[in-house]
């Protein structure tokens, strides 16, 4: 600008305004480098927050995950706990089952055996192997002894086998029924004990799902590196603005003390210093925005510290009632420590019952072999006795038919020839005929009686028998 020694003109107003607008600008240009150093400040505090807060809540996520596993873990011992438990219930069930299965057997087998009516109504006691009758009327008969009524019904059911008693008749089945009851009762009560700790794995398990669901998403930290890189870039550009703010007003300041002091500016040099305080608007825009953009990064940073804090409040919670769970579980646990003992214990207890079972199914197997074994017997006995009566009866027949004829023809021979010529008081009994032979029982005895048994059933006892002894002979 070319200068001149004149008086003062009326352009002076003008350039003290153009000063003034100067120092406003740079003022409030100042201001906002202040702002923006204050939250680049403050960004950098928030970034070191961010960073520790950050750390701290996947530290406790971490050790969150690491107990829910350990949960996980407990859920899954009591549970095969409790499984094992089930599977040595099923292994007494199984056994159970074949041990039923073979009594239900026997007792099938001995109901398709018939006793003839014989057997039961001529004995003095309601079973013939002593077993209990569930018969009333028949216990008392035999308490009283048998009537010839009911020897005469006995012979009219002989031909009507409909009315046959079996070998099922003589056994206690109200016995079994009871012991059979007995058993339920006991192995209802096994699955009452382990019922007790039915719920605690889906417990557990629903628990330990709820706190992993409301486990805080732990998003990725936006790079303070980045950010503060931005941030210098901005200070740089603000300071670089800020200088020429300065330097503008400073021209300006200097123009005003040359034109108060008489010095004259060109037409040109007036619109130079307007054009430069024209700019200064957008100067100080471009300050603003600056400012924005590192407020914005501030305030992102310190949107996520807030989050972070938050999930630190929610992972707080989550701690406590992982404390809570804890206390759950080691009672759970004790709870089903107890349910294994006397799991065990009755389970134990029960082993009885199958003892039972088997000794039942022995029982009734010797029952059903004795019985057949007794068919033989008897029919071993008819023949014996059948066979001794006819040598006894034969005897009798053979002295009366050959020896006894041929003795009385020799004695009345003998006498016919020597009577005569004896004296009659002379050894009377060479008159006598020779002695009469009865044979039958001895003093007391009777004659044995046994009841009668059919073919048919002596086969079917046969055959039982030859299986028992090929099954006896395979083992």
């Amino acid at each position: 600008m070319s200068r001149s020694n004149t008086p003062p003109s009326p352009e002076t107003p003008h350039l003290v305004s153009l000063v003034l607008h100067s120092k406003k600008a740079l003022q409030h240009g100042e201001q906002l480098c202040t702002r923006a150093h204050e939250l680049t400040h403050a960004t950098s505090a928030v970034a070191t927050d961010v960073l520790a807060l950050d750390a701290k809540a996947r530290w406790i996520t971490q050790g969150i995950q690491e107990q829910l596993k350990l949960a996980g873990t407990v859920a899954k011992t009591i549970e095969v706990q409790r499984s094992r438990l089930d599977d040595q219930a099923k292994e007494w069930d199984k056994a159970r089952s074949f041990h039923s299965g073979n009594l239900d057997t026997i007792l099938e087998s001995l109901e398709r055996q018939l006793v003839p009516p014989g057997f039961h109504l001529s004995s003095s006691s309601s079973s013939i192997f002593g077993s209990q009758h569930t018969d009333g009327e028949d216990s008392e008969a035999a308490e009283e002894g048998v009537s010839n009524e009911d020897r005469t019904k006995a012979r009219s059911d002989t031909a009507d086998r409909s009315k046959w008693k079996t070998l099922r008749d003589f056994v206690d089945f109200a016995g079994i029924v009871k012991a059979t009851e007995e058993m339920d009762d006991d192995r209802d009560i096994l699955d009452d004990i382990l019922a007790k700790t039915e719920g605690f794995p889906i417990i557990l398990s629903e628990s330990i799902a709820s706190l992993k669901d409301s486990l805080p998403v732990l998003c990725e930290l936006p790079s303070i590196k980045d950010v503060f890189d931005a941030q210098e870039a901005l200070t740089t550009n603000m300071a670089n603005h800020l200088e020429g703010l300065a330097s503008h007003y400073e021209q300006m300041a200097a123009a005003l003390r040359d034109k108060e002091t008489g010095m004259e500016f060109t037409e040109e040099d007036l619109q130079e210093m307007n054009r430069d305080t024209d700019e200064l608007p957008s100067i100080i825009t471009e300050l603003e925005d600056d400012v924005a953009s590192i407020k914005s990064s501030h305030d992102q940073l310190q949107s996520t510290k807030n989050t972070i804090l938050g999930h630190l409040r929610s992972l707080s919670e989550i701690l406590q009632q992982l404390d809570e769970l804890e206390g759950v579980m080691a009672d759970m646990l004790d709870q089903q420590q107890a349910v294994e003992a006397e799991y065990e214990m009755h389970l134990a207890s029960i082993q009885q019952h199958l003892t039972t079972l088997e000794h039942l199914y022995i029982t009734y197997i010797s029952y059903e072999t004795s019985y057949n074994s007794l068919l033989l017997e008897l029919e071993r006995r008819r023949r014996y006795r059948d066979a001794t009566e006819d040598l006894v009866y034969g005897m009798v027949r053979q002295l009366d038919a050959c020896v006894m004829v041929q003795e009385i023809q020799l004695r009345e021979s003998f006498y016919a020839t020597h009577g005569p010529h004896l004296p009659d008081d002379l050894c009377y009994c060479v008159a006598n005929m020779p002695t009469k032979w009865d044979v039958g029982p001895a003093l007391g005895e009777v004659p044995e009686e046994l009841p009668d048994v059919d073919e048919d059933l002596l086969v079917e006892a046969m055959k039982r028998m030859d299986l028992v002894k090929d099954v006896t002979e395979s083992l």
